[in-house]
């Protein structure tokens, strides 16, 4: 039998993304245009009825620019059926977060 291991790094922003999406179940996004909330700003053309509020409601709090870096490790999956550009966690990350979640438990208990 054979074992492979692989070590990566995302940002913290890109796992704090991965915790909403745990969280929401999904991370939805509307306006791709606009990767985040400074490119929106950028925009001179974009129509005066949209707030930033707005457009961070409609686009999982402007972290679209993000979604490359989860992708990349196979820790989140589009959803296919979605009318928008729509992401979910996929069972590995799933069982990161799990193992995460472990280990800082047992972290914790070893601290008090």
């Amino acid at each position: 039998m054979k074992t492979f291991t692989h070590t990566f790094e995302i940002s913290d922003e890109a796992y704090n993304l991965l915790l909403s999406i745990q969280k929401e179940g999904y991370a939805e996004y509307r306006d791709t245009r606009w990767e985040s909330l400074e490119s929106f700003r950028a925009d001179k053309d974009k129509t005066d009825w949209r707030s930033e509020d707005h457009f961070l409601s409609r686009n999982h709090g402007g972290t679209y620019y993000l979604a490359g870096e989860l992708l990349k490790y196979n820790l989140i999956s589009d959803i296919e059926d979605a009318w928008n550009i729509t992401y979910e966690l996929t069972d590995f990350a799933k069982e990161m977060l799990s193992l995460q979640n472990i280990r800082n438990e047992k972290l914790n208990d070893l601290l008090k």
